[in-house]
């Protein structure tokens, strides 16, 4: 997918300013390169970041050149709202190292029957290739959780080939853990210790 940028002038384009305009100010950097200034469409770049999150490769247009950028660095403000942007430049004969998040698929019966939770461990895996062996997300099958203290573990994911996995092979991803249904004592059967008044058996005395 592509995304078009332009280039921005620090001294005359402020960030209040470009963000008035529906623009988002933003950089290109990467190593071995001085940073580019850039700006962006705000709605242009939302419908990209929906899509390829911050794990897929983004052909960045400015100025005639394209460069192969991954979306680093998204700013939001206190009311979610993004405001700035820094696009990382990849070179594709270069591993980069990366954290892919998971794909949750299937459903345990377990949980279906309403037996059994899930303890998510982990949401997300590092994982190192060339950038053009990336992928947007790693699937976990939770169908697999069958028996309580079932688990899966990193060595269980199923990688895209050429993909190395940076975590320890017995890191738990998610496990399935027996409900515990909390049964209340009987409530105790309080008797009425309301005393009953006592009928005045006095007899009036006639003179």
């Amino acid at each position: 997918m592509s995304l078009a940028v332009q280039s921005r002038d620090l001294t005359k384009e402020k960030p209040k300013a470009l963000r008035r305009e529906g623009f988002l100010p933003g950089e290109i950097y990467g190593p071995g390169q001085e940073n580019i200034h850039v700006k962006v469409s705000l709605r242009d770049f939302e419908k990209v970041y929906q899509r390829a999150g911050s794990t897929d490769l983004v052909d960045l247009q400015i100025d005639g050149s394209t460069y192969n950028v991954l979306i680093h660095d998204v700013e939001q403000a206190s009311g979610g709202q993004i405001i700035s942007v820094n696009f990382l430049k990849v070179n594709m004969n270069k591993v980069v190292t990366l954290k892919i998040p998971f794909n949750f698929i299937g459903e345990s019966e377990l949980v279906a029957k309403g037996l059994g939770v899930l303890s998510t461990i982990a949401d997300d895996v590092e994982i190192e290739c060339l950038p053009s062996a990336l992928v947007h997300s790693i699937d976990v099958d939770l169908s697999k959780l069958e028996n309580f203290g079932d688990q899966i573990t990193m060595a269980d994911l199923k990688l895209p080939p050429n993909v190395k996995l940076l975590a320890g092979l017995g890191e738990v991803v998610v496990s399935m853990n027996e409900i515990n249904i909390v049964v209340d004592a009987e409530t105790p059967v309080v008797k009425d210790e309301t005393v009953e008044p006592v009928p005045n058996t006095k007899q009036e005395v006639k003179k």
